[in-house]
């Protein structure tokens, strides 16, 4: 334990350093540090003298850099170098001392400006960076860290920024529920931090997901209820990151159109600034958005707005149907990556009922995944489907006399709602001479055109025709 005599002249010659930039700050504490052996009354002479900086935020952030500082490998400044920073403020560091014990004896520390550490300019102003060093809380950050836990199945995890993107009647919302819900029931999450905001639902939709909600312990919100507005959100969660109360809570947003104009860049990369500072202060976020209209020149799904969401967040996916059969009585759907951080699916697929008088939560319990063999064969027997209906359209050109490559492929891409490249395909995949797997030929005309014909189909009787397409 330092002696009273000792903390009296540190307390002294800190009482008369008023510079506060952080390398003065840092410099000090590591004296008082060394001189009282990291004690308690070295830290609270520090605490004691931090607080009168317009910077100071409480003792636990002192607290923090006290401790690491047991660890401190680099210079280690004594009680000399608060005498040369008190002579550096125009006062007589023995002067300072005589006033706390009287006779106090000069010793001898001649030089004394060599003894500083050559990084140690006091008479420089601090670079404005400093004011925001992290140097020695890296135990606080570690406080605001929460495990990467997969939050819904394996597309989002704890701590990160999720969007999800899909066209209407995907089963987006479906899913998600029904992912959160495993994922409470199995003991991955905390139901109680978990906030599902509900903003885009009729009355009886919200009554039946409450009744989900209330069944399994997390938060329901929808707008006009209890006094909560979408404009209101960003205050709340800002206050959620001002108060540290963002460690571990889970936000579900349904859907991000309504709390973010996506289409302006401004206001999109605004909210996403927020949601970056909620997901640092251990905070995590889901948001359902749309896709456009139109697809993607390969036919996949265009995420709408601008890019600023998902330059912002952690992750993000797109949702299309794979497949949606009568027959079976089941739709699958496949949710694509297109931006991740950690480790999350790449691709990830789920199938759920279509049956016409199931209630929502016989739809919920019917979600299941699809693994990745099954959906293989799902995407063939899709694209034998496919190829059936833009064949039949192909031949049905060919005999009106639309014969030419370029113009069939144009003609076929109208006709059929695909892209010139998916029409180009099919035409192109079906060429050849064996009418057990090709539909058509060609010979080339004048000018190296392609003009196609159909090929005879073989019948049951041996006679030629054009035979039947079937799906």
């Amino acid at each position: 334990m330092p002696s009273s005599e000792l903390l009296s002249r540190l307390k002294a010659l800190t009482d008369r350093i008023h510079r506060y930039g952080y390398h003065d700050w840092f410099t000090v504490v590591v004296v008082l540090h060394h001189e009282t052996g990291g004690g308690a009354e070295g830290l609270d002479l520090v605490d004691d003298w931090s607080s009168r900086g317009r910077g100071y935020k409480g003792r636990s952030d002192i607290e923090a850099l006290w401790r690491s500082l047991g660890k401190h490998t680099g210079d280690t400044y004594t009680i000399s170098t608060l005498a040369y920073m008190v002579n550096q403020e125009g006062d007589d560091w023995l002067e300072v001392c005589d006033s706390v014990e009287p006779q106090f004896e000069r010793c001898e520390f001649s030089a004394m400006e060599s003894t500083v550490p050559a990084t140690l300019d006091v008479a420089t102003p601090s670079n404005p960076l400093a004011k925001y060093s992290l140097r020695g809380m890296g135990e606080e950050i570690k406080k605001m860290a929460v495990a990467e836990v997969h939050v819904l199945g394996e597309l989002a995890l704890q701590g990160q920024a999720t969007v999800l993107y899909a066209a209407p009647n995907t089963g987006k919302t479906l899913i998600t529920l029904n992912l959160l819900i495993e994922s409470i029931r199995v003991g991955r999450i905390n139901a109680e931090k978990v906030y599902y905001l509900n903003v885009d639902d009729t009355v009886q939709g919200l009554i039946t997901k409450q009744a989900i909600a209330d069944e399994f312990g997390f938060h329901m919100i929808a707008e006009g209820w209890r006094d909560f507005t979408v404009s209101a959100f960003l205050a709340d969660l800002k206050d959620m990151i001002d108060n540290d109360t963002a460690h571990g809570v889970i936000i579900v947003l349904d859907t991000l159109k309504k709390f973010t104009n996506l289409m302006d860049k401004g206001k999109s990369s605004h909210f996403a600034k927020f949601v970056r500072q909620f997901v640092l202060k251990g905070g995590t976020l889901i948001a359902l958005a749309h896709t456009n209209k139109n697809p993607k020149s390969d036919g996949k799904p265009q995420f709408s707005g601008t890019s600023d969401i998902v330059d912002d967040f952690d992750c993000a996916y797109t949702l299309r149907v794979v497949s949606h059969s009568d027959v079976s009585g089941e739709k699958v759907v496949e949710f694509e990556n297109f931006k991740r951080r950690g480790n999350v699916a790449p691709v990830a697929s789920y199938s759920y009922t279509l049956a016409r008088n199931a209630s929502y939560l016989e739809l919920l319990l019917s979600v299941k995944p699809v693994d990745e063999q099954s959906l293989e064969l799902i995407k063939k027997a899709e694209e034998v489907k496919t190829d059936a209906e833009v064949i039949k359209v192909v031949l049905a050109c060919i005999a009106e006399g639309i014969n030419t490559k370029m113009t069939l492929a144009r003609e076929v891409k109208q006709r059929s709602g695909i892209s010139n490249k998916a029409a180009l395909q099919v035409i192109e995949k079906y060429i050849g001479d064996d009418p057990g797997q090709h539909w058509w030929t060609f010979e080339v005309g004048a000018r190296g055109a392609q003009i196609f014909t159909v090929l005879a189909r073989p019948s049951s009787d041996g006679a030629g025709d054009s035979g039947s397409v079937t799906g």
